[in-house]
């Protein structure tokens, strides 16, 4: 149904164009002045607007040609209802102020219900070809958004980092197959608010932090934190880094991360420092035992969950300190060494360290090893709570 705006200052001359456009069974707008037809055109789309010449304050062509220098209603058909003279003045005036026709009183009310009635149904063929086109315009954009996003996670699927992207608030609505690999197949689903439940207990203050910041002002979030991975369970350094997607208007559609593993980088960052801060301690005390036992201390937790140093006295080996990252082992770890002191010819561990003056790597112990290595039961159950 479309809005058909009637102009007049006279209340008849209202009714009488609202009873011959009534079996139209359109929508009829009125005004009582030139004013409150501009208000009218403020709040309503009008298909065509019939407009009385004569009125006080702001006339009929004064009227027309306000409504034409706006951008919004310039396209509205005007048609000059009228009973002055029909000179050629007159006329060429109301044309020249925007209208598309006149109407001269008296008037047939066929001639005028049908003349509306063509810029009603014009207005109704535009209003659809206007709305097909909005729509087909929406259906390419969906298209190519569409398109964008196949293109976008098959470059995410190539990448040996983990990819994801959130939405402009920060809730994750993709991770691709390599961040699901490293935490599990229902990651996306139990993280949509983000990464607290995966990243490291002492990490999470720092991240909510950085990543709350960025959201607020826009701005790249970067931060390294420990993730956990759910193979094993253990965590991993990752290096985390998200940059926001603007529109025209500068608001952030989407926010597009990666976390990329920085384990071996951190790890040599720490021994490196080890390094240092071990040769700093041992040419700080003529005190071997006391440097000896500021090394084991050191050792744990920064490259190790515990340590033991052991020297020989006597020409035996004698445990000198135990650092352990669950200090209850510690006992635990000086009982294992007093009841089963380790053989000085054995072909492995510290005794064979010290027979030959080389390291000694042990990457892992199997539990076939570590039975084969126990005295007995008591053995192997103090080895295994220590945590071998």
């Amino acid at each position: 149904m479309a809005n058909i705006l009637l102009v007049d200052d006279r209340p008849d001359n209202l009714l009488a164009l609202e009873a011959i456009l009534e079996p139209l069974e359109q929508n009829l707008l009125y005004a009582h002045s030139g004013e409150e037809a501009l208000r009218q055109l403020l709040q309503h789309d009008v298909a065509i607007i019939l407009l009385d010449v004569q009125m006080p304050v702001l006339d009929g062509f004064e009227t027309a040609t306000l409504i034409k220098r706006r951008e919004r209603t310039k396209h509205i058909p005007i048609i000059f209802v009228t009973a002055i003279s029909k000179d050629d003045e007159h006329v060429f005036r109301g044309y020249s102020a925007g209208a598309v026709d006149y109407v001269f009183k008296p008037f047939s009310p066929e001639v005028l219900r049908s003349k509306v009635a063509v810029f009603v149904e014009l207005h109704e063929k535009t209003e659809q070809l206007r709305q097909q086109a909005e729509q087909l315009k929406q259906q390419e954009l969906a298209e190519l958004r569409r398109e964008s996003e196949e293109r976008y996670r098959f470059l995410a699927e190539a990448q040996p980092d983990q990819i994801w992207t959130a939405t402009p608030n920060g809730e994750l609505d993709y991770v691709n197959q390599r961040a699901l690999d490293y935490f599990d197949t229902s990651f996306l689903e139990q993280v949509s608010s983000g990464w607290m439940e995966v990243a490291h207990p002492d990490d999470r203050p720092g991240m909510v932090r950085l990543w709350q910041e960025a959201l607020e002002t826009g701005s790249p979030y970067e931060n390294e934190l420990r993730l956990r991975r759910a193979a094993d369970e253990s965590y991993r350094w990752h290096l985390t880094r998200a940059v926001p997607m603007r529109n025209r208007r500068g608001q952030i559609l989407k926010w597009f991360g990666s976390n990329t593993d920085i384990e071996d980088r951190k790890s040599a960052e720490e021994a490196q420092q080890f390094l240092v801060d071990a040769g700093a301690t041992l040419g700080g005390s003529l005190d071997y035992r006391t440097t000896l036992a500021a090394l084991a201390k050191m050792a744990v937790p920064r490259i190790a969950d515990w340590a033991r140093v052991d020297i020989v006295e006597d020409g035996k080996l004698r445990t000198l300190a135990v650092e352990h990252v669950d200090e209850r082992k510690v006992e635990l770890a000086l009982e294992l060494s007093r009841r089963y002191p380790e053989d000085p010819e054995a072909a492995q561990g510290p005794p064979l360290v010290l027979r030959t003056g080389e390291s000694e790597l042990i990457t892992e112990i199997s539990e076939e090893r570590l039975s084969e290595l126990a005295v007995d039961d008591l053995h192997l159950g103090l080895v295994r709570e220590l945590g071998f």
